[in-house]
């Protein structure tokens, strides 16, 4: 039976402590085997800090001392003789001065490092272990001659190493792991084409666009030699952070002399966290969300004088000579048709992101940059209680830093899961609020009546489609297409009704309520379109912008949300600006709004049509009016943020309805009071403002948008 926590094999050399670190932090899987490949002999010594805090007792294991053929290429230029900066002689007080307690935490064994990995596969189900290999590929590939079925059994194997369109860090051509050993690097990537095993290359290409500054690792108080001070120093730092900072001083040196931006490439950690985050997924299944991958044909070449490690792809283009078509990395002179199946290497060409796996490693290992940070950004710890969706939003801040109104929004209301129109139900008697369409069709009848005189104004004779944006129950739709099915012209001219809608449960209400066989998924370019968008843009994604002197859009801070400060009853959000401070007043634009616009626009200006926008807002400039109805969470608005949608156009004229065709007196009663209801400059009537879109028109030639009622009464008269 398969083990809940999938196993994951380490093979490392002895810089690697960063990554392994990592691994000793990390829960999504249990370390159960350590190989170690050349340049070793200071591991155990290196990793006791961390030792104590194990879940599980992994297998330590020696493995290759050089590689396939050839001397050993050590970086001790760089890493200096033990692979972590000599840290052992600067900095004798992280030593151990017991070997014996490695016992408690470790198993060393005398069994050689492939025969330790064969094993360990051997045993274990099929499509369980990961993999993951951030030094030379001596060891994997020994594991590939000897027992090639035992490698071809692990779920997914992780390989930091090569550089296809970068330069090398060892030569001009070459990165380090696939420099030192190109034998074994060509023998698994040969592997990997032929897809005999799930690999996943993560090549300097990647892994450079992931260098973390050595100002936010190595502890400012930290001194070059051994910490004389060492018990009044670990007080501002943890234990771990003080081993980092003391063997990152000298590669940080080293790195100032040769002239490389002052970060440390996360190489090595960078493999982990693809091993760590995928080792629950099967060997087939695609990459999580913000992870891409793509494949690649590539050779390594063995013995070059000045090209050893390196990985050659062909640039030649795609075409050869003959005029056929080559693939884009078509290797070793030989040219294959497009349309053959390219066999390649599966390279990782992006991640969720530097600053999430900044985050994820001081969450993980520096507890103490944890805290300051807190305490730099005011942000508070976060409760246990809270709900799920106050916690991504967190987490999201607390990764990247501030987040626009915008993303805000967007999080709130239309996140997949947690979203709040994607939970409950939102509209109606047991929702946070009601639209006019639930309080009265007579709603509906209006804006129906009111599309159909556009259509047969234009002396319309075309099929039509009915299409609204955020049409919730779908209530509205319905009473409009029973008043347009009421009119002798347009009875049965409806083809097709389009409704966008991103809630799951509100769109298989508005399949109950209206005919499922009108229902389409997409708009009709050629048909003529009715089109309605009520209280839709209310709720679109806003971008809030403090306006300085004199007005400029350049340079205007937005007004963005941010974790609340350190206070135990408080743990919200705040809004904070951007940029400096500002004077004058805020304004709200939706480039989201502005993109749906131009849709709608172009869809009825291809087709013909008419539509009409209807939401709150008001003529008169406003100062800020994100607003959000009812349910509140933890002072974390889980609610329906809406905002005032401005507009220029008149609403419609006071309705005068005859009501002499009313069956009987309820009815007339209730016609009364929702027309009321809705045209009362005190509620809806006032509140409300309407935008009719149409084409082929001037606006001051479509009624009642081409002047107000002060007008209209003096043409009358």
């Amino acid at each position: 039976m398969q083990s809940a926590t999938p196993k994951l094999i380490f093979d490392t050399d002895a810089n690697d402590v960063l990554a392994l670190l990592l691994l000793l932090a990390s829960n999504e899987a249990e370390l159960a085997l350590i190989t170690v490949t050349f340049g070793n002999t200071e591991l155990k010594h290196a990793y006791t800090n961390v030792f104590p805090n194990l879940k599980s007792k992994p297998k330590v294991c020696s493995g290759a001392t050089g590689p396939l053929s050839g001397v050993p290429h050590l970086a001790q230029y760089f890493h200096g003789p033990d692979g972590l900066s000599d840290i052992s002689t600067t900095h004798p007080e992280f030593n151990v001065r017991d070997p014996s307690v490695l016992s408690e935490v470790i198993e060393e064994s005398e069994t050689a490092a492939e025969d330790a990995i064969i094993e360990l596969l051997s045993e274990s189900p099929e499509d369980s272990v990961t993999v993951v290999a951030v030094g030379p590929l001596t060891n994997i590939a020994r594991v590939w001659v000897k027992n090639p079925t035992a490698l071809r059994r692990a779920r997914r194997i992780v390989v930091m190493g090569g550089a296809l369109d970068v330069p090398g860090n060892t030569s001009a051509t070459a990165e380090f792991n696939f420099f030192a050993d190109p034998q074994s690097a060509a023998m698994i990537m040969d592997a990997a084409k032929s897809e005999s095993i799930n690999l996943l290359l993560a090549p300097l290409d990647i892994t450079t666009q992931h260098g973390i500054p050595y100002t936010h690792l190595i502890h400012p108080n930290l001194l070059s030699g051994p910490l004389v001070n060492g018990s009044e120093l670990l007080q501002t730092m943890t234990p771990l952070r003080a081993f980092t900072s003391a063997f990152l001083y000298r590669v940080r040196r080293v790195t100032r002399e040769l002239g490389i931006p002052d970060v440390f490439d996360m190489h090595d950690p960078l493999a982990v966290w693809a091993g760590l985050v995928h080792a629950t997924l099967p060997r087939n299944a695609p990459l999580l969300e913000g992870w891409g991958v793509e494949k690649r044909d590539f050779v390594i070449e063995c013995a070059g004088q000045y090209t050893k490690g390196m990985c050659v792809v062909d640039r030649r283009g795609t075409t050869d000579e003959t005029g056929g078509v080559r693939s884009i990395d078509g290797v070793q002179g030989v040219d294959k048709a497009k349309t053959k199946p390219a066999l390649g290497v599966k390279v990782l060409t992006s991640t969720p992101g530097l600053s999430t796996l900044e985050n994820l490693m001081v969450e993980k290992l520096f507890w103490d940059l944890r805290k300051r940070r807190a305490l730099d950004t005011g942000t508070a710890p976060l409760p246990s209680t809270v709900d799920p969706l106050h916690k991504i939003i967190h987490g999201s801040i607390r990764a990247k830093g501030p987040i626009s109104v915008a993303q805000y929004m967007q999080m709130c209301l239309s996140h997949p899961v947690e979203g709040y129109y994607m939970k409950g139900e939102p509209i109606g008697a047991q929702g946070d609020f009601v639209t006019s369409p639930e309080i009265s069709q007579l709603f509906g009848e209006l804006v129906g009546i009111w599309l159909v005189s556009q259509w047969l104004e234009r002396g319309m004779n075309r099929p039509i489609q009915v299409v609204e944006l955020g049409p919730g129950r779908g209530t509205l739709m319905d009473d409009m297409l029973r008043t347009i099915e009421s009119i002798g012209q347009t009875r049965g001219r409806v083809q097709a009704v389009h409704l966008v809608e991103t809630s799951a449960k509100l769109r298989e209400e508005q399949k109950s309520r209206l005919a499922p066989e009108f229902l389409q998924n997409y708009c009709i370019a050629d048909v003529y379109t009715l089109l309605v968008a009520h209280e839709f843009f209310d709720a679109v994604p806003i971008h809030i912008i403090k306006i300085r002197f004199p007005p400029s859009l350049v340079n205007n801070p937005s007004l963005l949300a941010n974790n609340s400060p350190a206070k135990p009853q408080s743990p919200g959000f705040r809004y904070v600006l951007s940029g400096q401070s500002s004077r004058r007043t805020w304004i709200e634009v939706s480039p989201s709004s502005w993109a749906i616009v131009r849709g709608v626009g172009d869809l009825i200006g291809k087709g013909g049509g008419a539509g009409l926008v209807i939401d709150y807002g008001m003529i008169e400039r406003l100062e800020l009016r994100l607003e959000s109805t009812q349910v509140h969470i933890n002072n974390f608005t889980w609610t329906n943020n809406t905002t005032c949608v401005p507009r220029k156009n008149g609403s419609p004229d006071t309705v005068t309805s005859t009501l002499a065709g009313a069956k009987d007196d309820e009815t007339r009663e209730r016609l009364k009071k929702g027309a009321a209801r809705l045209i009362d400059l005190a509620g809806m009537g006032g509140q409300y403002k309407v935008m009719g879109i149409t084409s082929g028109e001037k606006q001051e030639q479509v009624y009642p948008f081409g002047y107000d009622s002060s007008e209209r009464q003096t043409k009358q008269a």
